[in-house]
């Protein structure tokens, strides 16, 4: 849209499609073989908030996108992207006496949003992390970062300074390189997409997962720099996309800002992937409603709050990425040191024990 600032991260879109969520109930029966290993049936007594109204029918609108900061081709080394909106009435689910409800937004927005992304691992682990991770890159030269972007730089640019960046973050750039290796597709759909930082779920502190229906058939072929939009442009005349959605319930030993998977906790059939839910998107949205859409995880409600660290720091930042991106004449963004800048919300949120 005119005026419209891309975004650092994920600024090549795929499409956005809109659909419904089924909240699955005790009668869907045991996973398929053709579902991702350690998956487990619904059990309500597991699923609050949204999840615990089976049978339920919510709108449903999702961006697919590749996580670079630059518009590259379809081709390149890159992860992939999924942001999840759901059009949802929980005013009853929401309990403004719970302590976590005055950070919600209210019930006006009818909205819960998730983000996901391929790869389960997360690059970074804290917010101090990520202030010295956007600081360095601040300083990078802009004619480098234009080049390469960040994903895969460190795996493409042997000797640059974005190199040099990434391997004095092993694990970050290990991490990365499977996000990576993940996004190797030819239609969106394809992709199993992690929320990589922890939710509730009603009472339960869960990882979800999206991962394509066994049934799903992909639209592939198209060539050229934009393949990944063609073929999703062609999967809605193939019936469109279907996903299961899945939670992994946090266990003993995990933490809710890390650098590994969670470990998780086993069900009762020994799974540790519960199916809560099923996604089916079968319409495209006009390409200009797509690039406006914004997805912030703490759009939503208190029995699906974001939880740790990381997640504050989204809920600090993306109002005020998305105010930069929507105003043309807005400070340099997502990391001016100055005029509200990343940086400067991360040293805020680093200052503040309430937040941390």
């Amino acid at each position: 849209m005119t005026g419209l600032k891309t975004r650092f991260f994920h600024a090549k879109t795929h499409g956005c499609f809109r659909g419904e969520l089924t909240v699955l109930s005790t009668a869907t029966g045991a996973c398929s073989a053709g579902e991702p290993a350690g998956c487990a049936p619904y059990d309500p007594t597991l699923a609050g908030g949204l999840f615990a109204l089976q049978g339920a029918k919510k709108p449903a609108v999702v961006r697919f996108s590749s996580g670079q900061g630059a518009v590259n081709p379809d081709d390149s080394p890159d992860l992939r992207g999924f942001g999840l909106l759901v059009y949802a009435d929980l005013k009853s689910a929401a309990d403004p006496s719970r302590p976590e409800a005055k950070n919600m937004p209210d019930d006006k927005t009818k909205q819960q949003n998730w983000i996901g992304a391929t790869g389960e691992k997360f690059f970074v682990k804290s917010a101090k992390d990520t202030a010295d991770i956007v600081t360095r890159l601040a300083n990078l030269n802009t004619a480098e970062l234009a080049k390469a972007s960040v994903w895969g730089v460190g795996l493409q640019m042997a000797g640059s300074a974005i190199a040099a960046f990434f391997k004095s973050f092993g694990m970050l750039a290990v991490n990365a390189a499977g996000a990576i290796s993940a996004g190797k597709m030819q239609n969106s759909g394809q992709g199993t997409y992690y929320s990589q930082l922890p939710y509730q779920m009603g009472g339960q502190e869960v990882m979800h997962m999206w991962a394509p229906c066994p049934s799903f058939a992909p639209a592939t072929g198209a060539q050229g720099a934009n393949f990944i939009g063609d073929n999703n442009r062609a999967q809605v005349s193939k019936g469109g996309f279907c996903f299961n959605m899945y939670a992994k319930l946090r266990s003993s030993s995990d933490s809710l800002d890390t650098l590994t998977a969670w470990t998780g906790k086993t069900l009762t059939n020994g799974g540790k992937w519960m199916r809560i839910a099923q996604l089916v998107l079968r319409e495209r949205l006009d390409d200009g409603l797509c690039e406006n859409l914004s997805v912030n995880p703490w759009r939503g409600y208190a029995p699906h709050r974001p939880l740790g660290q990381l997640q504050e720091l989204r809920r600090a930042v993306y109002p005020r990425a998305y105010g930069c991106r929507v105003n043309a004449n807005g400070p340099k963004c997502p990391f001016a040191a100055t005029g509200g800048g990343l940086v400067s919300t991360v040293s805020s949120i680093l200052s503040s024990s309430a937040n941390c």
